[in-house]
């Protein structure tokens, strides 16, 4: 002993770093410890009791508004929920990019983010931004898409396509962020217009390099945004649209069968009920072809 003291590491100390530790492990592609009948570590106690990474408990604080019987075959796997608890505990909410890879994480554990009810809650609760059922793309990045952002289900989108919340005022002298930018310290309150919310339909594909900008805040059912296009207005349903401004290059079908394939919306149904009547999926679509649903 050379009389100095001894300075022992708390128990909050030790949670956290096992806590961060943990997480790091899984991001960088180890595997989640299974939890077991013993004596329960530090990061298991700074966690809270075991029981809360159960299926049967929600983790966050709204159900995933998906609950009908055609979103068969989405998953929510308690790995999953326990890789949630530890961002929450390690505050990393703001940290998007720490969180874009904790969000790639939680989806591999529930088979993609395709079927990932987890991904869904964090990206609703957190981040304000609501994506139906066997939709992937970059909706699951934190900041591709503002607040109050909605996507239907079966929706493509390239993991590069991303939507701008507001345009800065050009109609007045300035276009600076400091008029109307209260962090920045000269106007006291936001003073751009209020922002309406992106709305996309259902089986939706928007490519490439896309960018949808305020201009734009209602994509059809059945859309198509081709790669590299500048949305600025609003895009009809099953309409093809590309270029610098986006133009509609074509209709995928005639007005009777986007009427039809509007009554038939056969986007609620399942993987499973679609993997049964498949055929009428795989030939082009003619308006005799009616999927039950």
């Amino acid at each position: 002993m050379n009389g100095r003291p001894q300075r022992t590491q708390s128990y909050t100390e030790k949670s956290k770093y096992e806590a961060r530790f943990l997480c790091a492990h899984y991001v960088l592609g180890g595997s989640l410890p299974v939890p077991c009948v013993q004596q329960p570590s530090g990061t298991e106690r700074a966690l809270g009791d075991w029981q809360a990474f159960r299926i049967k408990t929600p983790m966050l604080e709204h159900p995933v508004t998906s609950t009908q019987p055609s979103d068969h075959g989405m998953r929510d796997a308690t790995s999953a929920r326990m890789l949630v608890v530890v961002a929450r505990v390690l505050r990393l909410r703001k940290r998007r990019r720490v969180m874009t890879s904790v969000l790639a994480a939680i989806a591999r554990l529930e088979g993609g983010a395709c079927f990932s009810k987890t991904a869904r809650r964090v990206m609703h609760d957190w981040y304000d931004v609501s994506i139906g059922s066997f939709s992937y793309g970059s909706m699951f990045i934190p900041g591709m898409f503002p607040g109050k952002s909605s996507f239907g289900r079966y929706c493509s989108v390239a993991a590069d396509a991303r939507s701008v919340e507001r345009n800065h005022p050009y109609t007045r002298i300035s276009t600076s962020s400091f008029f109307y930018d209260p962090s920045l310290g000269v106007v006291e309150v936001d003073a751009l217009p209020p922002y309406e919310p992106l709305v996309v339909g259902n089986d939706v594909w928007i490519g490439l390099h896309s960018i949808l900008l305020p201009g734009c805040r209602t994509i059809g059912d059945g859309a198509i945004i081709g790669a590299g296009a500048v949305v600025t207005k609003a895009v009809p349903a099953y309409a093809i649209v590309g270029g610098n401004p986006a133009k509609v290059i074509k209709h995928r079908f005639d007005p009777v069968a986007i009427e039809q394939l509007a009554e038939m919306q056969w986007w609620n149904l399942n993987p499973s009920q679609l993997r049964q009547q498949r055929g009428e999926f795989l030939g082009e679509f003619k308006t005799t072809h009616r999927p039950e649903r």
